[in-house]
């Protein structure tokens, strides 16, 4: 277990490391006027030929926040069975995993609100007359942090392995057509999407070093 432990930090070192150098480079190089009303936007030449190469897809963004309200749907999902677990054992000593699933939810939260205050990057286009922040993409944050642990929360309470697979299958095929569609769509620049998937990263394997139980002195 302390092994496993020590694995899950130093991955989740490496993508929190990774995503703050990524932010760097997306801060201060090839940073040109690029968006919209003259917004600059950082490595400009990879996000403006990545946006000009795939153009704008209505049909991409729809599906995608439809697939983001899903995960959302499922997140409460999960909210509630975990009220039913608490009050099937009439005790609040849940297992740690549901726990660490609520420091997942509050940690999305917490970086949305963040990146909405401190704006890195403005989205290629307007948003109903409006200039939204684009960095990192909350989408792609939230299809890579919730639904794989949707998928632990499941492989975890549930004995039913066909069941288990299932689930694990479809949360792993929602959360990549979810970022691929994000990024296709025309409504974030590349870097967007690349920070969105690092910084769920790092808070994935943050949840998966904090839900291994500590070792018991024998």
């Amino acid at each position: 277990m302390r092994k496993q432990k020590i694995i899950w930090w130093t991955l989740a070192g490496v993508m929190l490391a990774a995503f703050v150098m990524w932010t760097v480079l997306v801060l201060t190089v090839n940073v040109k006027p690029t968006g919209p009303d003259g917004v600059t936007v950082g490595l400009a030449g990879l996000n403006a030929g990545w946006w000009q190469s795939t153009g704008t897809h209505a049909w991409a963004e729809k599906i995608s926040d439809w697939l983001g309200y899903l995960t959302l749907l499922m997140a409460v999902g999960l909210a509630v069975w975990q009220i039913v677990v608490a009050v099937r054992g009439r005790s609040l000593r849940l297992a740690r995993h549901w726990w660490v699933l609520d420091g997942v939810i509050i940690a999305v939260v917490a970086c949305y609100l963040l990146f909405e205050l401190v704006v890195i990057n403005g989205r290629p286009l307007l948003v109903d007359g409006a200039l939204k922040a684009s960095y990192p993409s909350t989408h792609a944050l939230l299809f890579a942090t919730v639904l794989p642990w949707v998928a632990v929360i499941v492989g975890r309470e549930v004995k039913n392995r066909p069941l288990v697979i299932t689930v694990a299958v479809l949360c792993g095929a929602m959360a990549l057509a979810g970022v691929i569609l994000r990024a296709i769509c025309g409504v974030h620049w590349f870097s967007d999407i690349i920070g969105g998937i690092l910084l769920a990263g790092a808070l994935d394997f943050i949840a998966l070093a904090l839900a291994v139980k500590p070792q018991t002195k024998e």
